[in-house]
């Protein structure tokens, strides 16, 4: 196969040089792209912690009575720092995972939900838990210092899904 030529650009010596690496070139960024493929596909149901519940996955339709019980089961939640071990800390983050997506089906990126998460931390006085995402303590929670939680607990978040 004849490939055409690449513009002598200065990347490489000679045009030659350019000639011979393209197809690994394409081979590499082809390579690339199925690693983000696949990478992407990490969430997916069959990968999903045991210990995690069937309904972690957004409703599709979700009817008044079952967002009325939802609110109800987020109100019920505890701080998470209230909980003995990590077991009911995880059990207690699913079942808010689950809540948060009854209450609001339509509400599906990480920023929509580490917003809310902040929202019920603020509103329960989880200050050791606020505290890790960089709370002095002490200082009121105006939307400022808000928004800094809510991006702290992105990148956090971000940082814990990298493999």
């Amino acid at each position: 196969m004849k490939w055409g030529k690449l513009p002598d650009s200065g990347l490489f010596r000679t045009a030659e040089q350019g000639e011979m690496l393209r197809p690994f070139l394409i081979l590499a960024f082809s390579l690339i792209a199925i690693v983000a493929i696949l990478y992407n596909t990490k969430d997916s149901p069959d990968n999903l912690p045991a210990n995690a519940p069937a309904t972690v996955f957004v409703p599709q339709s979700v009817t008044p009575a079952e967002q009325k019980a939802a609110v109800a089961g987020i109100a019920a939640l505890k701080c998470p720092e209230a909980y003995a071990n990590d077991v009911e800390r995880a059990k207690a983050f699913y079942e808010y995972f689950d809540y948060f997506f009854t209450v609001y089906p339509n509400k599906h990126g990480m920023y929509d939900w580490d917003a809310g998460r902040m929202d019920f931390l603020i509103s329960h006085h989880c200050t050791t838990t606020l505290v890790a995402y960089g709370y002095d303590g002490t200082s009121p929670i105006d939307s400022a210092i808000r928004q800094k939680l809510i991006n702290n607990a992105m990148q956090s978040d971000q940082a814990t899904s990298t493999p």
